[in-house]
């Protein structure tokens, strides 16, 4: 059962992750929080604000 649920997660990632990344700012932003949540323990929910500030500076 484990593999259809990673399985699940990994395909609507991947979706959410083609509308989402349309430039290199944002590319980079993906994998900036990416690395993030790779190197440290840190909450998730840190990271979208964060991301969220950095998107309104840099893209809006």
């Amino acid at each position: 059962m484990a593999p259809i649920v990673v399985g699940l997660m990994a395909a609507g990632t991947i979706s959410v992750a083609k509308v989402a990344i349309e430039g290199w700012i944002t590319a980079g932003l993906a994998l900036a929080v990416f690395g993030i949540l790779l190197a440290r323990k840190i909450n998730p929910a840190y990271l979208v604000g964060a991301g969220g500030v950095v998107g309104y500076f840099f893209l809006v």
